[in-house]
């Protein structure tokens, strides 16, 4: 049995000192019958929303990207308040040396993830204005920044405790995905992993139960699955889903077997969580690669 546990990555702007201490004044024995907290002074929320949404639709790019925290390397805005952005996650860990495993050494790994949903502008605590990019990754649910224009007509964002980055706007085409097929079957039930979004960090996964499969095995059906981050282990990359029921799938994938173009690649071990349960049924698939 496996299970699959998020991070899940929600940024709080800080809350307005006179509001604060309005808070407490409430909270402390006081022989008043009551205690009113004078409401903060905050942006015009009207305002902020038709500031952010007069930008137009496009592209954007990082300009210099940081070297440490997270960060939106690219970001592109649709009708509807739709997004589509890459996020970036750099963190340096202390591993052993290859030449003295006594000797630790910084190692700098980033992450790629890309990733969709919708925006929404609100003012924050402090006056400034504060951009929600609310994903569909279970795992991160809201990535929350400071935002404003530059002079050059793109965004600037911040989050708390984060670097400031600027993305510009681009007329660069998105990367072209070298797709990949995975044809695997399990024990019960068999499933096509078709990775041909966002360079093989999203696609479809389709299930077929065969005959005899039981209710621990998942129903038959089409979904999205998405790549969450690696796994830690070699070059291992997470992938998760969750079908239209709310069951859940994930499993993780070797980037050298992403690299094959036919073949077998390494067996996959896939947990499948049903909706409301506390735990995963484990199941070994064995697959073969190509491309579409």
């Amino acid at each position: 049995m496996g299970l699959h546990v998020g991070i899940r990555a929600v940024i709080v702007a800080p809350m307005n000192a006179a509001r604060t201490l309005g808070l407490l004044l409430c909270l402390a024995p006081l022989t008043a019958l009551g205690c009113a907290v004078e409401p903060a002074d905050d942006a015009d929320p009207v305002a902020s929303e038709s500031a952010l949404t007069s930008l137009p639709v496009g592209r954007y790019a990082v300009a210099d990207e940081p070297r440490s925290g997270t960060y939106v390397s690219e970001l592109t805005i649709a009708a509807g308040k739709r997004v589509e952005l890459e996020w970036v996650r750099v963190r340096t860990t202390y591993e052993p040396w290859f030449f003295n495993p006594w000797v630790r050494v910084p190692v700098t790994k980033t992450q790629r993830l890309a990733l969709t949903g919708t925006y929404s502008v609100f003012p924050g605590s402090s006056g400034e204005t504060l951009v929600s990019f609310d994903v569909t990754n279970r795992g991160l649910d809201h990535l929350i920044y400071a935002i404003e224009r530059t002079t050059s007509g793109g965004l600037a964002l911040k989050a708390v405790g984060g670097s400031r980055f600027e993305l510009r706007p681009t007329t660069a085409a998105p990367r072209a995905t070298d797709a990949r097929v995975l044809d695997c079957k399990g024990r019960q039930w068999d499933a096509i992993i078709t990775l041909d979004e966002a360079q093989r960090r999203r696609g479809t996964m389709t299930v077929t139960r065969r005959a005899g499969a039981s209710r621990t095995d998942p129903p038959n059906g089409s979904f999205t699955v998405a790549y969450d981050g690696d796994t830690g282990v070699a070059d291992y990359m997470r992938y998760e889903g969750y079908d239209r029921q709310g069951n859940g799938y994930d499993f993780a994938l070797k980037r050298s077997d992403l690299e094959k173009t036919s073949g077998p690649i390494t067996q996959v071990g896939l947990g499948y969580t049903p909706d409301l349960s506390p735990g995963a049924w484990h199941n070994t698939l064995a697959c073969t690669i190509s491309r579409p």
